[in-house]
């Protein structure tokens, strides 16, 4: 493929996410051409960024570092909320599987209602012996928000 193809791909893809098709039908190619591309420019360019999506495969240019996002959160949520306090709570208290969780019974009312929330949210599971643990997601969003809030919370 020549390089003003490739650059045309690259533009497209830092405005915003494409599928091959997608692209395909913008630059008037073919989209096996414009997939074989993509893979190469993912695997050689560490900007392009590629996720299955189902059965579609979505590829666009990382533009921001794990940083500017951070501080990007924290200027439109200046603090935690009560969700991800509780969040960090079950990680920092290591409650990260059934032998490891924590019982209810030590949460208030309005624990309980947070944690009720973040059950249904598939952050967390309550069990039937009346306990919790995060689960892998609700761990995910933990371990984010404690490197996101690091300097918040050392401060607090």
């Amino acid at each position: 493929m020549n390089q003003e193809k490739v650059q045309a791909i690259l533009t497209l893809l830092r405005e915003q996410p494409y599928t091959p098709s997608e692209l395909a039908s913008i630059l008037r190619m073919h989209h096996y051409t414009v997939e074989k591309t993509l893979m190469q420019l993912s695997t050689s360019n560490p900007e392009v960024r590629c996720k299955s999506m189902g059965r579609y495969k979505v590829y666009w240019v990382r533009r921001e570092s794990p940083e500017e996002y951070s501080e990007f959160i924290r200027e439109i949520f200046p603090r935690t909320t009560p969700e991800i306090q509780m969040l960090l709570r079950l990680l920092e208290d290591e409650a990260l599987t059934p032998e490891k969780a924590i019982s209810i019974k030590n949460f208030a009312d309005e624990e309980l209602k947070t944690l009720d929330s973040l059950a249904s949210k598939q952050r967390v599971v309550v069990t039937t012996s009346g306990k919790v643990y995060l689960t892998e997601l609700g761990r995910d969003v933990a371990k984010g928000a404690q490197k996101t809030y690091r300097r918040v919370m050392a401060t607090t």
